[in-house]
């Protein structure tokens, strides 16, 4: 009787042996199918997986990242120190005698989205300035996707412990949603107040994901999976935004030209902005505000509400990309980041701010 009955159950086993490697077999066909359809005709943006918690309740850069930043147009090779600034050059918290320190706050725009680490503006800078005879160093601490918000926390709890001469800070066209949206800070009775102790959006998320067997090789070298994955960021993005009421669609720089920003969000973006200015006069630190136009030359930096400093200097880029316009193409044409030349046109206005 036992013997029979193993017999029953051993081709039970089997078939479903069978049914499960035609599912699975299925399902790796399908996959191998839409990859090779991305790859053929819809390449997506591939990068290393480089943000995480800071302690301080916003994100940053994971230290010590090697791979590769590829899309449809570019191809170049990211890297990070072990402090999570771009590049590879490590520094002391105490910086160098006889050198100017100089660090770059901002987002990937700053960061260096689409361009090699010595096609940065923060690179090109420091190897300008010291080749016209002032001895400096550059720390690119810019974070993919930061606002205003966020560079003040960062500026308070990191940026200063570097003992800058001179913060530079990046501003784009898209940072006043960002402010918004990360809801760090708010006006009340006509005051900038610390509204939220973190913002952090998604990186749970993520960390749970790539616990996931081979998620983490797929996220860096799958089309179909980053595909996925910049879906369900916008997804996410949209969300948040609904909660603050926020239309983010619209305040995407692609969309700037058809879009009147919320005046609330200028509000809080000059807000923060001025105190940026009075936590840098206090430090004895001199301020640079670089404001970088997106590809459609639209700003909304908030110039007529910015208090006056003998130690702030900003910076307007907008008529400057203008007069380039058709003899140098400053972006990529898929990509809203600027190119190699953007970079080079940005370090030189601010070297000749320095020097000035």
């Amino acid at each position: 009787m036992k013997s029979k009955e193993k017999k029953k159950r051993f081709p039970r086993f089997k078939k479903w042996i069978i049914r499960l490697s035609l599912i699975f077999g299925s399902l790796l066909l399908t996959f191998v199918f839409i990859e090779s359809y991305f790859r053929l005709f819809n390449r997506q943006q591939i990068m290393p997986r480089y943000v995480e918690s800071a302690p301080y309740g916003i994100r940053k850069n994971i230290g010590n990242i090697r791979g590769f930043h590829t899309t449809r147009e570019f191809s170049y090779r990211f890297n990070t120190n072990s402090q999570g600034f771009r590049g590879t050059k490590e520094y002391n918290l105490e910086k160098p005698q006889g050198i100017k320190r100089i660090i770059v706050l901002g987002d990937s725009v700053a960061l260096g989205h689409g361009v090699a680490y010595h096609e940065t503006f923060s690179y090109l800078l420091e190897k300008k300035l010291n080749q016209n005879g002032y001895p400096a160093e550059v720390i690119n601490m810019a974070v993919s996707g930061f606002g205003t918000a966020e560079e003040l926390v960062q500026y308070q709890n990191l940026g200063r412990k570097y003992h800058p001469d001179i913060v530079i800070l990046s501003y784009s066209e898209n940072d006043p949603m960002n402010n918004a949206i990360s809801n760090l800070y708010e006006i009340n009775d006509g005051q900038l107040l610390r509204k939220k102790t973190s913002y952090e959006p998604a990186l749970s998320i993520r960390d749970n994901l790539n616990k996931i067997p081979f998620y983490g090789y797929l996220a860096q070298h799958s089309h179909f999976v980053c595909f996925l994955r910049s879906r369900f960021s916008g997804l996410y993005l949209n969300k948040l935004g609904k909660k603050r009421r926020i239309n983010v669609q619209q305040t995407q720089p692609q969309y700037a030209n058809s879009y009147q920003m919320n005046p609330n969000y200028i509000t809080l973006t000059a807000a923060l902005l001025n105190e940026f200015i009075t936590v840098c006069n206090k430090d004895g630190v001199k301020l640079i505000i670089v404001d970088i136009p997106g590809k459609s030359f639209t700003s909304h930096f908030p110039y007529e509400r910015i208090k006056k400093q003998k130690t702030t200097f900003i910076i307007n880029l907008t008529p400057t990309y203008l007069s380039y316009k058709g003899t140098k193409h400053l972006f990529y044409i898929w990509d809203s980041h600027p190119n190699q030349y953007g970079h080079e046109l940005i370090a030189s206005k601010l070297l000749d701010a320095i020097i000035e």
